[in-house]
């Protein structure tokens, strides 16, 4: 995707798509804009996520707040904001064949640091959801979902990134395709040592909630043997790279919220 940068005063801004940004573009005030017909999905001390209309159409825009002192350094040293990073991110993604949402643009405030990412609006229920409704026969049945997870995994550990959350409300399947859609990027990261490992409690994450929702496991074994094959990794060796990762998510569930796994 071809990038344009706009830079005022205020702050810089980076886009590939005009359209969800195009009243700052016409000089419209940050607050302004950021204000303009929306709905809070969620909101704290360090960051706002919000669907916003501009121009009738729905985007995400998520801002993440520069708080304390040392943030507030690590800003001023030049390393790239959150959102910044999100942004590149996801094009590399849809360079390699996951979907997540296409994102459009970024902006860094220069007075605070505070950075604002600004992606497409999904028409979508995440996965736990829609397990817990209406079950998996829309997607053809558990095999065939989990062995769907299983190759995005796949393309997603090859292009070097692990998500670090992968429970299921962080898939989303999408209204009008039944596309599923990667979300919640802010831990995706692209580890240099240690890489196996990572990949290997990005499935352990999956299996924790599979086994939460009570799906059998021959549909896990499906899923871990459909992983193997589309890495070609020994399968064995899969399940035994998993074995720390889940181990500590497991008793991380039974004493926080008291799963029986």
């Amino acid at each position: 995707m071809a990038v344009n940068a706009f830079e005022t005063p205020r702050y810089r801004l980076v886009y590939g798509r005009g359209w969800p940004v195009a009243p700052l573009l016409a000089g419209s005030p940050l607050e302004v804009w950021l204000n303009g017909p929306h709905r809070f999905l969620k909101q704290t001390s360090k960051l706002d996520a919000r669907l916003l209309s501009v121009e009738g159409r729905m985007v995400f825009v998520k801002r993440y707040r520069v708080r304390g002192v040392l943030k507030r350094i690590i800003h001023w040293t030049g390393l790239p904001s959150r959102a910044k990073r999100i942004f590149h991110v996801s094009q590399a993604l849809i360079g390699a064949g996951v979907r997540v949402p296409e994102p459009h643009a970024w902006l860094l405030d220069k007075t605070n640091g505070d950075s604002i990412y600004v992606c497409e609006a999904l028409n979508a229920k995440d996965m736990k959801a829609v397990a817990q409704a209406s079950g998996l026969g829309v997607l053809g049945g558990p095999e065939r979902f989990f062995a769907r997870v299983a190759e995005i995994l796949a393309r997603l550990h090859a292009a070097g990134y692990v998500h670090g959350d992968m429970k299921w409300p962080n898939i989303m399947l999408e209204a009008e395709s039944d596309s599923l859609v990667l979300v919640d990027l802010d831990g995706m990261k692209k580890p240099w040592i240690l890489r196996d490992k990572k990949f290997a409690r990005d499935l352990s994450r999956f299996v924790i909630d599979a086994r939460e929702l009570q799906f059998d496991e021959v549909s896990i074994s499906h899923f871990v043997g459909a992983y193997a094959r589309y890495t070609g990794v020994d399968e064995l060796k899969v399940w035994k790279a998993m074995k720390p990762s889940y181990r500590k998510l497991a008793g991380r569930h039974r004493r926080r919220y008291g799963s029986e796994l």
